[in-house]
């Protein structure tokens, strides 16, 4: 009984140095690919970027490879370094005739992101419906929450009860524009740090897409005619005053949409070989562009685009990653350990249980592991018959087990 506990708790051992050790390792090598900073230029009109080096100096480039000093470079992006040109005095009156004034830039710039974990985010089904057209200045959190499953039901966060009169009320406004309960997905922007609030987008049953807000105490229902394609994985809802669009939608298709303010239209970004579950995407705006980068975070390349107010692309521009350093942390790594178990993914937000075996070049880590198992036991005097159990945990498992082995011990008269 004792050895078989003995046994088990090495088994333990080595399954938690499995899932602590490769990330020891790559916290000790540094080896996280810096990421640059890209922006489209309205005045040079091709792509700049701002990247750093280990030492955290910054180099300034355009896509030719050119060298800028930082003034430079920022001369060239003045829709997004304004209040420095203003600072130094060399604003510009305009930039192909759009007047440089610091209110008219801001109020024209707007930024969205989708990362691959958006997708996959643990989610509590109750969501707070905000007065729309308050008669104060700033949103205030009402006191209760929503569903929508067989109804759209209204439950106090004091007293946990359900509110009858607004359930019944908000559900027979849904019901009059044909929604089928349940919801399949709902998307909002529960917070008050907003200037106004748009409500919610509600898909139902049958994959029609239904925008609900609260307006003087009164239900407000569209429903919009739209069907997004393959249904909705995720849809991030921001408010901006621009009024351009209500927010960006992953749809099943596999693409990435604006629900546009006019009507309700989606217009699809012009994205190719996007995948929203392993690609992070990002969109800044400007007066006259949007410059959109999207990359897979284990890629090697950042795909950048330059489109017009209309979308159309302008420009396109692939930005190459420098990897040969990890490439080179990766072998080491395939060598010394036979395989990982990861618990944590910048790809998701939930934890998880991953094994991902490294490969055949582990043999060599398991045969040095084997050597030094086989040298302790020789060094305690053992015959390697009576550690056979233990070299077998070493053999499957490398320098896990070694260690393992050697933190627990052998046990007594063994």
């Amino acid at each position: 009984m004792l050895r078989l506990s003995r046994f088990c708790l090495i088994l333990l051992a080595a399954a938690s140095l499995a899932a602590f050790l490769p990330e020891l390792f790559w916290k000790a090598f540094d080896q996280k690919i810096r990421k640059p900073f890209l922006l489209y230029s309205p005045v040079a009109e091709r792509f700049l970027y701002r990247s750093s080096d280990d030492f955290g100096q910054a180099s300034f480039r355009d896509e030719e490879g050119r060298d800028y000093s930082r003034k430079e470079w920022e001369t060239l992006l003045p829709f997004f370094y304004y209040r420095d040109l203003k600072k130094w005095g060399i604003l510009p009156e305009s930039v192909g005739g759009f007047p440089m004034d610091c209110d008219g830039i801001r109020a024209e710039t707007q930024v969205v992101t989708v990362n691959p974990y958006y997708l996959a985010n643990p989610q509590i089904d109750l969501y707070p419906l905000f007065e729309s057209k308050s008669e104060f200045t700033d949103l205030e959190f009402p006191d209760e929450m929503f569903r929508i499953d067989d109804r759209m039901e209204f439950i106090s966060s004091s007293t946990n009860r359900v509110i009858e009169e607004q359930s019944a009320a908000f559900t027979g406004k849904l019901e009059e524009e044909g929604f089928r309960f349940p919801a399949r997905y709902i998307a909002g922007n529960p917070t008050t740090r907003k200037s106004f609030d748009e409500g919610y987008f509600v898909l139902d049953d049958g994959g029609m897409l239904f925008h609900v807000k609260k307006v003087e105490g009164e239900p407000f229902c569209v429903r919009t005619g739209l069907t997004p394609p393959g249904g909705i994985l995720y849809m991030g809802v921001r408010e901006n005053a621009r009024k351009e669009f209500y927010g960006v939608m992953i749809c099943g298709d596999g693409g990435a949409y604006l629900l546009s303010y006019s009507g309700y239209g989606l217009i699809k970004l012009p994205l190719e070989h996007y995948d929203p579950r392993n690609f992070k995407l990002r969109m800044i705006t400007d007066p006259f562009y949007r410059t959109i980068t999207y990359w897979d975070p284990d890629g090697d390349t950042i795909h950048c685009l330059a489109t017009d107010r209309d979308y159309a692309v302008l420009r396109e521009y692939d930005f190459p990653l420098e990897k040969s350093r990890l490439l080179a942390a990766e072998s080491v790594f395939r060598l010394i350990f036979p395989f990982a178990i990861d618990t944590q993914d910048q790809k998701s937000n939930y934890v998880l249980f991953r094994f991902r075996f490294s490969g055949w070049s582990c043999l060599a880590g398991i045969a040095i592991s084997l050597l030094i198992a086989a040298i302790a036991a020789r060094v305690r005097s053992m015959a390697l018959r009576r550690c056979l159990d233990d070299l077998v945990v070493v053999a499957l498992t490398g320098p896990y087990g070694l260690l393992a082995v050697l933190l627990v011990g052998r046990m007594k008269n063994s």
